[in-house]
């Protein structure tokens, strides 16, 4: 035996050692999904003794049939039902959901609501309000101080011209 076969034999080995683990993962979740919830013992015993290419063919078509075929045609309709019903509460619930983000986060971001003009005419009397007591209190301030009379220049002997 050269080394070439013995690669070769070792590479296909491999090839079906992974492809047997992946269907015994996939089974075990088809298994707990199901809920059948049985771990499988079948990866062990695969891999001692290695399945030919016609059972791997079998096994491959068996699997997809599991995957994508009805068993049961009252199975095949009763989850059209089924889905039909969540489309329609899943519409109920993205309405509301709609209408909740609308009303708590996008109509207080976006479209602010109008002051009353009440209000902003009460603030602008209290401003004017404010400053008109404002100028009165400068006003009482400016009165209290002293009138002091400029100083006009030098002062003339008298008679001096």
């Amino acid at each position: 035996m050269n080394n070439t076969d013995w690669g070769e034999k070792l590479f296909e080995t491999g090839k079906r050692a992974v492809k047997n683990v992946v269907k015994t993962v996939v089974q075990d979740v088809k298994q707990q999904v199901s809920g059948s919830q049985k771990p499988s013992t079948q990866g062990a015993e695969q891999l001692a003794g290695q399945p030919t290419d016609d059972v791997q063919g079998k096994q491959d078509q068996d699997f997809v049939k599991d995957l994508y075929g009805a068993t049961n045609p009252q199975q095949a309709t009763q989850p059209q039902q089924q889905s039909i019903n969540d489309q329609q509460k899943l519409a109920v619930a993205r309405q509301q959901l709609n209408q909740q983000h609308k009303t708590t986060y996008y109509d207080p971001t976006f479209n602010h609501p109008k002051k009353d003009e009440s209000t902003s005419e009460r603030l602008e009397k209290e401003d004017e309000e404010k400053k008109a007591k404002e100028m009165e209190d400068w006003q009482k301030k400016e009165e209290k101080k002293p009138i002091m009379q400029p100083k006009k220049g030098p002062e003339k002997a008298p008679g001096a011209g």
